[in-house]
């Protein structure tokens, strides 16, 4: 008796663990949270919405449905782990070019299979590049050549002179290296980037709803062509620039305003959907 439950005991650990590496390999694709996190019950769910580009708090469908476990109102647990499930894995499938039905149907009727295929297949999210670059999926990590709209100008106009930049030229660039557009590099060309969610206004658009319609603004310092002016745009979840405190850690502190950033300092858009460096 002893020996079957710590077997079940293992087992089960087993199975969850590995269900967390599965769903990190999906979040992985996405830039969304770590091993670790991928680790913590309910939580996890959490992060799957963000990847399903779904609010979060959808979490507690399960465990409404949950309550229904027993009784004569089992059948309307079943109903909405079920129905939960087909919009959540659905909604990765088609983020990711592939089906919602039959993503969304199989997940929950074919013990999981599709997911395995998400997890491990070729599949990967798709980008919504700079304006007018249009959704193309990253299989290849490369971003369409951006159409940049010049930006208002916020400091006081320079005079021309030999060394003003010519209208498109880029001395700096950013590298996203956590999010939706992991592994471009964008150039900043004079005439600056806005990013967001509104493709009437900006140059690189995200996807994700915790971004601003105009987020954050960056333009080329005149003073030094080599770093870049970041400005938020009175966002809602804000920008944040990642700083060493007095003890040498490393934290993110929120932009008010504008401020310079050199080659080799981090940016952060919203909480957690991207993540710049300056080169």
């Amino acid at each position: 008796m002893a020996e079957s439950i710590v077997f079940g005991i293992i087992f089960g650990l087993g199975f969850y663990l590995f269900f967390c590496f599965v769903q990190f390999k999906i979040c992985e694709k996405f830039g969304v949270g770590s091993l670790f996190e991928c680790c913590i019950p309910i939580y996890n769910i959490v992060l799957l919405c963000r990847c399903a580009d779904i609010s979060g708090w959808n979490v507690l469908w399960y465990i409404f449905a949950g309550a229904f476990s027993q009784g004569k109102l089992q059948v309307i647990g079943v109903f909405i782990t079920i129905a939960i499930t087909v919009v959540l894995w659905g909604r990765i499938a088609e983020r990711m070019g592939r089906s919602f039905w039959q993503y969304g149907l199989g997940s929950a009727f074919l013990l999981g299979i599709p997911v395995l295929v998400l997890a491990f297949g070729p599949a990967r999210p798709h980008v919504a590049g700079a304006m007018q670059g249009g959704a193309r999926e990253r299989d290849d990590y490369a971003i369409p050549d951006p159409i940049y709209k010049p930006l208002p100008t916020y400091d006081p106009p320079v005079p021309a002179g030999p060394s003003s930049l010519a209208v498109g030229q880029s001395t700096v660039s950013i590298y996203c290296y956590m999010g939706e557009l992991k592994g471009n590099t964008i150039p900043v060309p004079s005439q600056g980037i806005v990013i967001g969610r509104d493709p009437a206004q900006c140059q690189i658009m995200l996807s994700s709803n915790e971004l601003s319609r105009t987020h954050a603004s960056i333009m080329i310092d005149r003073g030094n062509p080599r770093s870049i002016i970041l400005r938020d745009m009175q966002s809602t979840n804000g920008t944040f620039q990642l700083v060493q405190d007095s003890r040498q850690k490393s934290r993110w502190e929120r932009v008010t305003g504008s401020v310079v950033l050199g080659p080799g300092k981090c940016f952060r858009i919203g909480k957690g959907v991207a993540e710049f460096e300056v080169r």
